[in-house]
């Protein structure tokens, strides 16, 4: 009886990872990029041409699986965002329990860390293989190596931040103490009125 292991073992000694998902997520995302964008004109009821677009978002997505190497960074990169999706579910999870009305997004200070916070995932997945791992997996990690390189720079931009929430940031003057704070978080994370 075969297993569930034995099923994407075969799966994986077929190639179905590293060219069937691959070729599928190319051709939806470019496919669906051609239908907003309407690229190549519309009929004449108005609707995108699908079979351009088709035969288009095929043939880039065959192109696409047949750069290895392409495909190699692409079977690192999805897994390290996915696990850093999951962590921001679990972490908007967390907030709501404490009643913060997280369906209505970030503002403010909070989505200028969150932006910022993508933008480093987004570095540290492109990583190559053989550093950047944060959990300890085996890999020689090189992000305290690059942090230490690059203090001063972070540190400018943190400083330049600063200044830009100073200059753009609330008008009115907020209150002090727990009801300023709870002011502050209420409006940044999405419970009070945008």
């Amino acid at each position: 009886m075969a297993t569930i292991f034995d099923i994407f073992s075969q799966l994986q000694s077929s190639g179905f990872f590293e060219f069937a998902l691959p070729f599928l997520l190319v051709f939806t995302i470019v496919f669906a990029i051609l239908e907003k964008t309407k690229v190549f004109g519309v009929d004449a009821d108005k609707e995108p041409k699908k079979n351009i677009n088709l035969i288009v978002s095929i043939v880039i997505a065959l192109i696409f699986i047949n750069q290895f190497e392409i495909i190699d960074r692409l079977n690192l990169f999805i897994p390290k965002v996915s696990l850093f999706i999951i962590i921001a579910v679990m972490f908007l999870v967390l907030i709501g329990v404490f009643g913060a009305n997280v369906h209505e997004g970030f503002s403010g200070i909070m989505l200028f860390l969150f932006t910022i916070v993508s933008l480093l995932i987004i570095y540290w997945a492109l990583l190559p293989s053989a550093g950047g791992d944060l959990f300890g997996g085996g890999g020689s990690s090189d992000i305290g190596f690059w942090l230490q390189d690059n203090a001063s720079t972070l540190l400018l931009l943190v400083i330049v931040g600063i200044i830009i929430w100073a200059v753009a940031g609330p008008k009115k003057k907020e209150g002090g103490g727990v009801s300023g704070f709870e002011n502050w978080f209420n409006r940044n994370v999405g419970k009070g009125s945008h």
